[in-house]
């Protein structure tokens, strides 16, 4: 028949099928059904069918459970990769306390289901040892609570009690789900029992090969599971039937349709369609010579090129009509109830139709040629129009790109704008701020000089006019000789004031030499005046037996070093603080030129520059770590806070960050456990770099510098070694002093030391110089337990 293609050939391996029913039951708590054993009869007939499934089929009929068990095992062992097996079960499903799953046997008992049934497990064990393909058909149900004409038992999870862990190459297919009965059908005619509704829709797909759903030739078990589903739903049965397929690669057929393959016709190429409408003969001719070609070649372009010559030969064109009758005539079609004999013209003069098949390839060969040219020149158009539009395309990137950059700049300028004005207001708030200090300090400076005056004024005019009265004021007496004083008073202590030293006692009477005085005080008040401070005048004291009265001088000299000093602090304070205001101003300005660098960092793309940037980056830390070093020095806090604990790694990694010869370092013991509190963090990062950075510079350049980081006790202790040349005794001892009390560096190389001492002391942490067998220095940090986390 016209449109199908007989039945291919099946695929290549044997094919084995096992077919068990079970209908009869010893057991009065299983019921008698009807269907398994038509069910089985019928479904080996149509497996075994060489047309249909060309399967080796056996069947077991009613029988014990150890027999079951017997051809189950014999039936897969030995079975190969390309063989393909069929293991059909039709009987009663039941399931114990436990939840397992058995299948029932004619002798199996509901209460030794172990014994007498066919436990789901080891059928899957026995599948699993099989090497061949499987497909498994399960027509039960899984209860043990029965209604009319159903069987099994609700509940059953198909999934886990039929596929299995590796099912490879396997299909399962169910009559029902879990919980479902699975329903035997009414009596068809010409039967003498009922079968079961869900096999009896699969053996009547695969006798008639209607379950071919996709018309191949072929039914496979999708096929035989989609019309078996419809087939159920058809029948209006409360059941669903159910698929799983495992590991299988490619489709697996059971059978072949005995209706054969549905020819399905090429299309025609577009081409051949323009040449087919063309108003002129000649290229029509060309056509008709390709459907041709056609009728020899597949059986899709057949079918098409046969339905096209059967129009083309009922046209109105002489030669293409003489010509598609010509290659009709030469390939007929099998002759078929849908196939109308061709039509005969007794004029038809057979050299003619050889003549006009040559013209018409002479005019085809020439069209064709024309249309070579044509398709080269619309190819070349083509080719020129693509390269024109990538141009713009391109173009139109580079565009979009620059544009891009030109934005990106714009913003960066307005940021740089908004940053400079920032900058410029918080300059204005601090030279305001100073101003104002400075203003303060004037009217403070203004109003001690007032205060110093006004005692001048009480001591030069009060009750000190005579001798006697000087004498009561100062608690000396007069009538008697006052006792020898040393010059200045021993009690007196230095404010740290460079004063001229002091001069001797007079040797004549008990009162100071008055030369010797005016000199002092003369040299006194040339170094007060040098220093910016205010120096109220010397008063006239009395003299007591040709020199000044010893009490007085003690009080104006007093006076004069205790203005030195509170003149002295207050300049100190005001210098410390100037000096950190400008240091975090030094810190800020460092903290956006990092963010700037980051920024450039992040959107490099060249190695080299990349690599440059990385180094300004590092040099931006360092350059934040000396700002540090000076805040820690004028006594001010720090300008970076922080809340979160770090741990110990963090910290050294932080350290070893901040130095320039990180590369020397190698970390030889870790204790993670330990964790920095967070007020602390930064501060110790600053103190373990300030060491490394001493131990790589202090070493050869090639000599690595050991870190470790120990929990000893309920304190942490680092140590940093290196392999250096060594310190003399001495000198350990000196820089071993200054770490234990911070005060002024006694060299300006050791500013890192000082800085060291200075935030050891603000955490009371310990850091302690020892020398090394091997000639080198080792520092050792101990943090208390305060610190901890």
């Amino acid at each position: 028949m016209r449109g199908r293609a007989p039945a291919p050939e099946l695929p290549p391996g044997p094919r084995f099928a096992l077919v068990i029913a079970t209908a009869t039951y010893a057991d009065p708590a299983l019921s008698q059904l009807r269907a398994p054993a038509h069910d089985a009869a019928g479904l080996a007939e149509v497996l075994a069918d060489p047309a249909i499934g060309a399967f080796a089929v056996s069947s077991l009929i009613d029988r014990t459970a150890h027999d079951i068990r017997v051809e189950v095992e014999d039936f897969l062992t030995g079975r190969e990769p390309d063989d393909l097996v069929v293991v059909y079960l039709s009987c009663h499903g039941v399931r114990d306390r436990r939840g397992r799953l058995y299948f029932a046997a004619t002798d199996s008992r509901t209460t030794h289901l172990g014994s007498t049934g066919i436990e789901s497990r080891w059928l899957l064990e026995q599948l699993d040892e099989c090497r061949a393909r499987q497909v498994v058909i399960l027509d039960c149900c899984f209860s043990g609570a029965f209604s009319d004409g159903a069987k099994g038992e609700p509940e059953v999870n198909l999934e886990r009690h039929l596929i299995g862990s590796s099912g490879r190459g396997r299909a399962v297919l169910t009559a029902s789900r879990a919980g479902e009965y699975s329903f035997e059908g009414e009596v068809l005619p010409g039967a003498l029992v009922a079968g079961s509704v869900f096999t009896t829709g699969m053996i009547e797909g695969l006798r008639s090969g209607d379950a071919d759903t996709d018309r191949d030739g072929y039914i496979c078990v999708d096929d035989a599971y989609a019309y078996a589903f419809e087939y159920v739903r058809r029948r209006q049965a409360a059941q669903t039937p159910q698929r799983w397929i495992f590991g299988g690669e490619g489709k697996i057929v059971l059978a072949r349709s005995l209706a054969g393959a549905v020819i399905k016709p090429v299309p025609l190429p577009a081409s051949l369609r323009t040449a087919l409408d063309s108003q002129h003969p000649e290229v029509r001719l060309g056509a008709v010579t390709t459907l041709g070609q056609w009728l020899g070649g597949s059986p899709g372009r057949a079918v098409t090129a046969r339905r096209v010559l059967e129009e083309l030969a009922g046209q109105e064109i002489p030669p293409v009509v003489a010509a598609a009758r010509a290659l009709l005539s030469a390939h007929p079609a099998d002759a078929g109830p849908d196939e109308p004999p061709a039509p005969q013209d007794g004029t038809l003069d057979l050299q003619s139709v050889h003549a006009a098949r040559a013209e018409a390839e002479q005019i085809v060969g020439a069209a064709q040629q024309e249309y070579d040219e044509i398709i080269a020149e619309a190819k070349a158009q083509v080719e020129a129009a693509t390269l024109a539009r990538a141009k713009a395309e391109q173009d139109a990137v580079l565009a979009v790109h620059a544009a891009e950059q030109a934005e990106q700049r714009l913003r960066a300028a307005e940021q740089a704008a908004d940053e400079a004005k920032a900058e410029a207001a918080a300059i204005g708030e601090e030279v305001a701020h100073l101003r104002a200090l400075r203003t303060a300090s004037m009217n403070e400076a203004a109003a001690r000089k007032e205060t110093a005056a006004r005692r001048h004024r009480e001591v030069t005019r009060g009750p000190m006019g005579s001798r006697a009265a000087a004498g009561r004021l100062l608690g000396d007496d007069v009538d008697g000789p006052p006792p020898p004083v040393p010059f200045p008073h021993p009690a007196w202590e230095p404010s740290g004031l460079d004063l001229p030293p002091q001069p001797g006692l007079l040797t004549e009477g008990r009162g100071y030499d008055p030369a010797a005085v005016d000199e002092y005080f003369d040299r006194a008040r040339a170094a007060l005046t040098a220093g910016s401070v205010l120096i109220p005048d010397p008063p006239v004291f009395p003299s007591v037996r040709r020199g000044y009265h010893p009490g007085a001088v003690d009080l104006y000299v007093h006076l004069l070093r205790t203005t030195a000093a509170l003149r002295g602090a207050e300049a100190q304070a005001m210098t410390s603080k100037v000096f950190g205001t400008m240091v975090r101003r030094s810190q800020y300005l460092g903290l956006r030129l990092r963010t700037v660098l980051h920024q450039l960092t992040d959107r490099e793309q060249d190695p080299d520059r990349l690599t440059e940037l990385l180094r300004l980056d590092h040099l931006s830390g360092r350059i934040r770590r000396s700002g540090e070093t000076l805040l820690a020095l004028a006594g001010a806090d720090p300008l970076r806070s922080r809340h979160e604990p770090a741990s110990v790694a963090d910290v050294l990694l932080s350290a070893q960050s901040e130095i320039e010869d990180f590369t020397r370092l190698r970390f030889m013991v870790f204790d993670r456990r330990a964790n920095i509190a967070g007020f602390a963090v930064f501060d110790v990062v600053h103190l373990i770099a300030e060491l490394l950075d001493n131990a790589t510079t202090f070493s050869p350049p090639d000599a690595m510098v050991d870190v470790t980081a120990r929990r000893i006790g309920d304190g942490l202790h680092i140590t940093v070694e290196d392999a250096g040349i060594g310190i003399s005794p001495g000198h350990l001892l000196e820089l071993n002093d200054q770490l234990t009390r911070p005060g002024p560096p006694s060299s300006n190389r050791m500013v890192g030391l000082y800085a060291v001492s200075h935030l050891a002391a603000r955490h009371g942490i310990t850091v302690r110089l020892f020398p090394t067998p091997a000639g080198g220095t080792v520092a050792d940090v101990r943090i208390p337990a305060q610190l901890l986390v």
